[in-house]
């Protein structure tokens, strides 16, 4: 890698452990007919599948531990190798750099996606829409007649097959697309999608190269580039994550060089793929009011931010027209909800009502029920958020650009501390952006010590011992709450540390 031999070794070390990780599972790129779903969570994916179960069952728990030792001195190899590339930049070119993130995105790609194989709901929807010609909205999988001697439906997870689409026209469009560049065969299908998720990686981190501040941008490229979390998320389990990811930092891009209406258009389309960029729509409106300079209310002054939000619902509007019932589904997503839990505040309130509070008072378990705070804590979100908003506004008028940044990091770390019922690794990649591009030592903390740390444990976190996978989520859930507390008290505290053009 590069000329450092410190940097070179570690990063060597780094790349020898993810090419040993991954290879486990690249074997199934030869197996013919591909079973993948049946063993998920087993890292081994059914190698010591026998005759005998009691046989079987170990090595699923050896395989999880392995998962586990591997990801955390993955984990640990990363933060090495680019805390020395922050300590000794120009021990680093900036060629090397690119090189070697390429290649450890490559080996993390040959993986298959043993933790969540979503991407073949991804390939069975997109193919409902390309072979069938139904509409993914309206049309399950599992209601299409002979869909079990379809294989472009094999590795589909057999609870998805009764429902429709869970994403955005734009995102259904492109899975469509692959799927039909295929031509059924599920093994292609899957690489297409790693292939286009790799191009979107090397987009997404040549912006965070550009909009991190210039001292910076060496190690804002390879802690984002060759980041384990964000590769074992979007390369090895081929999460589509990054076209989000890559179109909210394109709408920064354009706001910071005042492209508003462009940037509005860019948010709009974050929007069309996943929903959650609407939090940073109001974020981003700020940041046009107050970009050009001292705030004078006045129609130009407001100009700005009505083009942006102007070019948010013409791109949302567009891109509905792909699929006219996909508003349907994004107001009953919107009102109700994700009913699955992973490693959220639900964990903590029942480990606090069911099981705390009976052991040390004796209390009823059970005192609070889910449904009972689903509602309270939205509300709560929005009210934190409009108060960090208000807090954050002396800031944004000195700084518009990087305070907006950080009020994006900060609103979404609040949902996943309070709203959001399940905290699956990928969402994690949202925040690594913003936090790869800002200059603080907060920021970048909070990056390394989830890249770190998150990952190895989400292997017990579904389909194992009942109280392991509370632990587990609870683990996650905990971790999460005290990295972002950290982050969050130290930004709303600190000062802005300097431009970030």
């Amino acid at each position: 890698m590069p000329s450092g031999r410190g940097v070179g070794w570690l990063f060597w070390g780094y790349l020898a452990v993810a090419l040993a990780t991954m290879a486990v599972s690249a074997r199934l790129w030869w197996q013919s007919p591909l079973q993948l779903t049946t063993f998920e969570f087993d890292y081994f994916l059914g190698l010591f599948n026998g005759s005998d179960p009691r046989v079987a069952a170990e090595r699923v728990l050896q395989g999880r531990a392995l998962h586990l030792v591997l990801m955390l001195v993955l984990g640990l190899l990363y933060a090495a190798t680019l805390l020395r590339v922050i300590r000794q930049p120009d021990a680093v070119s900036l060629p090397r750099i690119a090189a070697a993130s390429a290649l450890v995105a490559i080996v993390f790609a040959l993986g298959m996606p043993w933790v969540s194989p979503d991407v073949f709901f991804y390939i069975g929807t997109g193919w409902v829409d390309a072979h069938y010609g139904l509409n993914p909205y309206r049309q399950p999988m599992g209601q299409i007649p002979g869909f079990a001697n379809d294989p472009m439906f094999a590795n589909v997870y057999p609870g998805f097959l009764e429902g429709t689409t869970a994403y955005g026209p734009l995102f259904q469009k492109i899975a469509a697309g692959l799927a039909g560049l295929s031509g059924g065969n599920e093994k292609l299908a899957l690489a297409l999608h790693k292939l286009f998720y790799l191009g979107l990686h090397a987009a997404a981190s040549a912006l965070v190269y550009r909009l991190s501040p210039p001292a910076w941008r060496k190690a804002a490229l390879f802690g984002y580039a060759a980041n384990p979390l964000i590769l074992f998320s979007v390369a090895t389990c081929a999460h589509n994550d990054h076209l989000m990811n890559l179109c909210v930092l394109g709408a920064l891009s354009l706001l910071r060089r005042q492209h508003v209406l462009a940037a509005g258009v860019a948010l709009g389309t974050a929007f069309s793929l996943k929903y959650f960029p609407l939090v940073f729509l109001p974020i981003m409106a700020a940041v046009a009011l107050l970009q050009p300079g001292p705030l004078r209310l006045h129609w130009r002054t407001l100009q700005a931010p009505a083009l942006l939000v102007m070019g948010f619902g013409l791109a949302v509007l567009a891109w509905a027209k792909l699929y006219p019932a996909s508003t349907e589904h994004v107001s009953h997503l919107l009102s109700t909800g994700v009913h699955v839990y992973r490693s959220s505040i639900f964990h903590l309130v029942d480990a606090v009502t069911r099981h705390a509070l009976p052991a040390l008072f004796g209390a009823p378990p059970a005192l609070i029920a889910r449904e009972d705070l689903a509602g309270v804590l939205r509300l709560a979100y929005m009210a934190v958020y409009a108060l960090m908003c208000w807090r954050y506004w002396p800031r944004l008028k000195r700084d518009p650009f990087q305070a907006g940044i950080e009020l994006c990091l900060l609103a979404t770390l609040l949902y996943f501390l309070l709203v959001n019922t399940s905290n699956q690794e990928w969402y994690l990649t949202w925040l690594m952006g913003f936090a790869f591009v800002l200059p603080g030592e907060a920021a970048r903390t909070l990056a390394l010590r989830l890249s770190v740390a998150y990952v190895p444990l989400v292997i017990y976190t579904v389909r194992g011992d009942r109280d392991v996978v509370f632990a587990a989520n609870l683990a996650l859930y905990l971790l999460l709450l005290a990295c972002a507390w950290a982050c969050m008290r130290a930004m709303l505290r600190g000062r802005i540390p300097g431009a970030t053009s």
